[in-house]
């Protein structure tokens, strides 16, 4: 150390480059590895529908568009409003059926959450649906019910840029 300073300061400086090259490439490996988060919200649609089925009610995911470049938090309330809306319909709305459409447009991203059930007169928002309306609003986006034939849940997000975040 103190006969060749200037050697042993190369050699540190080689090991740390060393460590950081394979930081990186373990870092690549592992984000390559881990499955990405579309897939995983779909996944999860997909075994919100499969519980639908065990329950006796048909229920369908349908995916229209660009769906992996529909943005992960529009997604997280996709999927939160999604649970929300089934598990209402699976309580009240006496349905057969459950659909669930989700589509990525130029500019849009839209769920379509309906059934065939009884539908209501009058829709009455206690805390689940004004827990819907919230996770919208935060995002900038727009919620609407409709209960004539069955309820239909519409979720409509603007894509401003925020795509693959």
């Amino acid at each position: 150390l103190e006969k060749d300073t200037t050697r042993v300061e190369k050699m540190i400086q080689a090991v740390i480059d060393n460590l950081r090259s394979g930081m990186d490439e373990i870092r690549l490996i592992l984000r390559n590895e881990q499955p990405k988060k579309h897939k995983l919200a779909i996944q999860e649609l997909q075994n919100l529908c499969r519980n639908c089925e065990e329950k006796g009610i048909t229920c369908t995911l349908q995916m229209k568009g660009e769906i992996e470049k529909i943005p992960q938090i529009y997604l997280e309330v996709i999927l939160d409003n999604s649970f929300e809306a089934v598990s209402k319909a699976l309580k009240y709305a006496v349905c057969t059926k459950i659909n669930i459409e989700i589509a990525k447009w130029n500019q849009f991203a839209q769920c379509r959450i309906s059934d065939n059930g009884v539908g209501c007169s009058e829709i009455v928002e206690g805390m689940g649906f004004r827990g819907m309306r919230q996770r919208m609003r935060n995002v900038g986006g727009i919620l609407e019910f409709e209960s004539e034939i069955g309820f239909v849940v519409k979720m409509l997000f603007p894509l401003r840029g925020e795509e693959d975040e």
